[in-house]
């Protein structure tokens, strides 16, 4: 799966091939230095989400993209977006 937004960070958005399932992703996301993405492909990806939470039909999955969310959202209110 991939997700608009994260096109300069390559590769499958979760890197399941690469690291081996959402639950490794999240840690791996959490490591990730997004304050290059510009303010719009964060609100991008944080709308794909958005469409993705009512289709996960496993709590373990909803509970990840929710991880996933938030470290979104915590980079959206970084002080040095916030106009």
């Amino acid at each position: 799966m991939k997700i608009a937004g994260l096109g300069d960070l390559g590769g499958d958005f979760w890197g399941v091939a690469d690291i081996g399932g959402m639950a490794n992703s999240i840690k791996f996301l959490s490591d990730i230095d997004l304050s290059g993405l510009d303010t719009g492909s964060l609100t991008n990806t944080l709308n794909d989400i958005d469409s993705r939470l009512p289709r996960l039909a496993d709590a373990a999955d909803l509970s990840q993209m929710l991880q996933v969310k938030d470290i979104f959202e915590r980079e959206l209110r970084q002080p040095r977006r916030l106009h």
